[in-house]
């Protein structure tokens, strides 16, 4: 265990109301850290080390430790209480975690003097049900194989790396590619720290890109910060990394709100601005990777049909889209070809696969008599369906992506008879848990909107019905 460091601290004249200990607003953070108290007489506590909200204090007498478990522990920034008078406390890990998150609130204040007391709050809200939401992790992180020690380094890590990239898109010295506002950049902020705290929540909107709107909530649920660098980094320079080298470029005007991006609140099944542009990006992941297309979004025409997507061959002088593309390609009837990512099977995979390490597990999987891209993972029956998926429970791999037949209930209801988005055809959802009962469940999330989801038990389906959703039509 490292070396404690003391910080000194004003102390309160009394104590306040309240008299459950409260974290200092200067260090409080609601991740997991190791803590050591010091209490007026000299005397040291025993190091404890603690989940979220479970800090236990013991006085001079050795009497019962006290354990703070209430909201104004949870959440310091937003009640504003001190520390209890007399008591010194040392951070002796996560301090630059604590940092990071100081900053963010302090940013997130200064961007947003415009917006009433509550609506900053907010901010502070879904900072600390992100860090609450992380807790869980570490044991997720174990069954991955890490030991507890790695398992809290990387909650840790994800913690302080995502409101590091989100403090780049506040820093007002930061060169902004896309030449957002400041109203701009703390909405696409607050939407990064929704989309952390609520990954079930990520959605495509009117697009058809529900094949990266999955991996977008994927990557949020396993590793925060590298879907926050993602957008972090397109926004600021229009360029993005992927793991193997290759540099993604983003046109200007996709990075640019478009439909229900401008909206706030949001509608539900909408997807928002941030969404938008990991979107962009990663369907750009696969097609500049492997050849002279690219994806942009922009603002829908008003046809029938036209949600704005576009691929765009940059291997000729004008760059050509559209029917001029694909009237010499495939022919004039083909133009949903050219208003959609052209994304499936291996593609998916290759996307998820250079936006974070995804290890040698499998995360996405197809029936085997399905049309696919390439050679994915497949299931065969509803038996090895349920083995690949209580495989990836136990693994720590949850969610998976499955691809589903929208033409096929429950998803034919679901789509309102092929109303949502991308509907009409073949499509992908995740699994988010598996719910133990007679007969177990199986909770899948559908990008679609909130009356689509199936996480429930109520709602959620048997291995049966999942797998024959799956299958093409007879």
């Amino acid at each position: 265990m490292p070396e404690a460091k003391t910080e000194s601290h004003d102390r309160p004249t009394s104590p306040p109301e309240n008299t459950s200990f409260v974290w200092d607003n200067n260090w409080c953070s609601a991740n997991l850290q190791d803590w050591q108290i010091v209490n007026n007489m000299g005397k040291q506590s025993d190091l404890s080390k603690y989940g979220f909200g479970e800090l236990l204090i013991s006085d001079d007498k050795g009497s019962a430790a006290k354990e703070s478990k209430d909201d104004s522990a949870k959440y310091p920034e937003v009640t504003g209480k001190n520390l209890l008078p007399g008591i010194e406390y040392s951070l002796v890990e996560g301090k630059e975690t604590a940092q990071e998150r100081n900053k963010l609130v302090a940013n997130l204040k200064e961007s947003t003097e415009g917006l009433s007391e509550n609506e900053q709050s907010r901010f502070k809200i879904f900072i600390g049900n992100f860090e609450e939401r992380m807790q869980g992790m570490e044991a997720n992180y174990m069954k991955q194989g890490m030991d507890q020690t790695a398992a809290h380094k990387k909650v840790e890590e994800q913690i302080k790396e995502t409101y590091h990239h989100l403090n780049r898109i506040l820093d007002k010295d930061t060169p902004d590619f896309a030449g957002l506002s400041p109203e701009e950049k703390s909405k696409l902020v607050r939407q990064v720290l929704e989309n952390s705290c609520n990954t079930t929540d990520v959605r495509q909107g009117n697009h058809s890109t529900c094949n990266v709107a999955a991996i977008e909530g994927r990557t949020y649920a396993q590793e925060p910060a590298a879907a926050a660098k993602m957008v972090a980094d397109v926004v600021l320079t229009g360029e993005y990394q992927t793991r193997d080298g290759s540099t993604i470029k983003i046109d200007k005007g996709s990075l640019q709100p478009h439909d229900e991006a401008k909206m706030d609140p949001l509608p539900d099944g909408g997807r928002n601005f941030a969404s938008q542009v990991f979107q962009v990006a990663a369907v750009n992941v696969y097609h500049q990777r492997h050849g002279s297309w690219r994806y942009e979004q922009r603002e829908a025409s008003g046809e029938k049909g036209d949600t704005g997507e576009r691929l765009v061959d940059y291997s000729q002088n004008p760059p050509k889209e559209g029917p001029t593309l694909w009237d010499e390609l495939r022919g004039k009837d083909s133009e949903y070809f050219y208003r959609s990512p052209q994304l499936g099977g291996e593609r998916i995979i290759d996307i998820g696969d250079q936006i974070m390490d995804n290890g040698n597990q499998p995360w996405y999987f197809a029936a085997k008599d399905a049309p696919t891209f390439g050679q994915p993972p497949t299931v065969d029956s509803a038996e090895s369906l349920k083995e690949a998926l209580e495989e990836a429970k136990r693994s720590g791999e949850l969610p998976i992506v499955l691809r589903v037949n929208t033409q096929k209930e429950p998803f034919l209801k679901d789509s309102g008879n092929g109303e949502a988005g991308g509907s009409g055809g073949w499509h992908v959802v995740t699994v988010t848990n598996i719910i133990d009962g007679d007969p177990p469940k199986v909770a899948v999330d559908n990008q679609w909107d909130k009356n689509s989801d199936r996480t429930s038990r109520e709602k959620a389906l048997d291995y049966d019905t999942l797998y024959q959703a799956m299958r093409p039509n007879a």
